[in-house]
Parts: structure tokens; C-alpha cells; sequence
């Protein structure tokens, strides 16, 4: 019994999946990935490599054992700390000892293999979600054991994650069955934050709705490594920024400034770029 993997979304795939009705996002976790297997004897959670983990989260697994979640269930998640990284929890779900840090984690569920002995994994991610708000969360009222949602709305969503400093969003086919220990195309697509580069401000655009009278964006130059030109425009700034912008656009056209985004296409557009910080002013 092995864990599904995922793979990157590649940049010839991103017009056909990002924001495709087909797919849903969830938070991608920056923790360490476990199988939480149920039984009639014991409750045990397998790492990618198979090995046992269980006595490392005692809270997480009191949680388990007191609700009544019927035997030969498989849950997959993450074991994960918000402000902890992936090698902080590695470190202490290897440890032999359990420290004051290990009763912070928490087991964040994302899907299901196996329900009361019912084989869910060739079933859909529909099918399986389902399974997972209706018959294991009532289950389970646990303050070390999270559930994660699923979103509609890929793009918002990934800025959220990322303006709450996490790591990125995983992209799910609707339709997809459970590969076990398998990396399948057109299942499961992760996005992160890749890159950052320094542009220089050449403009601005108007802003509309909540931002009506400010400025929307401003439009920005980047140049390559072979010293070609591309423009584009960002947003993503905070509100003492986006008025300055407003009232004082002189001081900022030619600024330099840094933004981050999802990827650079071969035609120099940076994929849903947000400004992170001036750089020259």
C-alpha cells in the first residue's frame, strides 16, 4: 500500500487545467505525507517509505482511537505544523523520543483508500470526498485532525495560500481514481511558487470595484537573459503601496521592483505574477 504522487503542471497543460471545471484545488502542504491506516487491533500511519510512525503523533492517534471510526479504514494526509517546514516535521517524525514540538502536529486529510472495508481507490475524487465529509468527518471532532476543503477557484486560491505564506495548491481531476504508488497524467497536477524576478515600472492601469479611483496594476518591463524586452502587468499590492502608487506615480515609473509568479512562458508572460517588495527606492 502506497501513497498517489502528483506531478508538476507543465506549461503546455496550464491553459487546460488551471481554472477548468474538471479540477478542484487543495492547500499543498509543506509537512510529511502519511497513510493513517485503521483496524481492529491498532491505528498505524505509514511514511512513503512504509515504516510505522505512529507512536511520534500520541495526540493524533489518541484522537483516532477515541472516535468511532469503523476498522479497516485508510485515510491519506499530511502530518504538518503551520510555521514548522517539511524538514522540522521530518526530523521529529524520526525522532525516538517524543518532544514538547511533536503534540503541535496536526493530521491534515485529503483523501480516502478504503472506507469500513469498502475499496474506495477506484472510485472518483468526487466519489471519494464525499465519502470523506459525510462518513469520516462527523467521526472524528478532534482539534489535531483537519480536513481540507476544496476550492473552484484555482487562481484566488493559490494567491491566498501564498499571501498566508504557504507553499502552493494541488490541482485534482474530479473524475480521477486513487493510483496507488503511481504518478498518472491528468490526475493530480501541483502548482508552487516557483521564481521571482526583478522588473522595471513602466505604467499603471486603473482599478476597478474596491479599487475604483486607485490603481489597478502597474505594467512592468522584464528583461530576459538574452536581453530581450517583455511587458506585463502585476497587482498584489498592499494598500499604502497601491496609494502612493495612486497620488505619487512619478516616484515609481522606472522603479525597480521585484514580483513573483508561477512560472515564465517562452514568450516572456509571467504566470499570475504579485508584487513582493520595491527593490530601488
Amino acid at each position: 500500500m502506497k501513497a498517489m504522487k502528483a506531478l508538476t503542471l507543465p506549461s503546455s497543460k496550464w491553459d487546460s487545467v488551471v481554472g477548468n471545471s474538471d479540477y478542484i484545488s487543495q492547500e499543498k502542504l509543506d509537512g510529511y505525507r502519511g497513510l493513517l491506516c485503521v483496524n481492529n487491533f491498532d491505528i498505524r500511519l505509514f511514511s512513503t517509505q512504509g515504516i510505522n510512525r505512529i507512536k511520534q503523533i500520541p495526540y493524533i492517534a489518541r484522537s483516532i482511537k477515541s472516535s468511532p471510526i469503523l476498522p479497516y479504514t485508510v485515510l491519506d494526509g499530511e502530518i504538518y505544523c503551520k510555521g514548522m517546514t517539511s524538514a522540522e516535521i521530518s526530523g521529529l517524525m524520526h525522532r525516538k523520543d517524543i518532544i514538547e514540538a511533536n503534540l503541535q502536529l496536526e493530521y491534515h486529510i485529503f483523501d480516502i483508500l478504503s472506507f469500513s472495508g469498502v475499496v474506495q481507490s477506484t472510485s472518483s475524487f468526487t466519489h471519494r470526498n464525499k465519502v470523506l465529509q459525510e462518513n469520516v468527518k462527523p467521526l472524528i471532532s478532534s482539534p489535531f485532525v483537519k480536513f481540507l476543503e476544496t476550492r473552484k477557484d484555482h487562481v484566488t486560491h493559490f494567491q491566498e495560500v501564498l499571501d498566508d505564506g504557504g507553499e502552493g495548491i494541488m490541482l485534482k481531476n474530479i473524475h480521477s481514481l486513487y493510483y496507488e504508488g503511481k504518478r498518472p497524467a491528468n490526475c493530480w497536477y501541483k502548482i508552487k511558487k516557483q521564481d521571482t524576478w526583478d522588473v522595471k515600472i513602466i505604467g499603471f492601469t486603473s482599478g476597478e470595484g474596491k479599487y475604483d479611483g486607485l490603481i489597478g496594476s502597474f505594467i512592468y518591463e522584464l528583461q530576459d537573459e538574452n536581453g530581450l524586452l517583455y511587458e506585463g502587468s502585476c497587482s498584489g499590492m498592499n494598500d499604502i503601496i497601491r496609494r502612493d502608487m495612486t497620488f505619487s506615480p512619478h516616484l515609481w515609473l522606472g522603479e525597480i521592483v521585484e514580483i513573483e509568479g508561477m512560472e515564465l512562458t517562452k514568450d516572456g508572460v509571467i504566470r499570475h505574477p504579485r508584487f513582493i517588495r520595491i527593490r530601488h527606492k
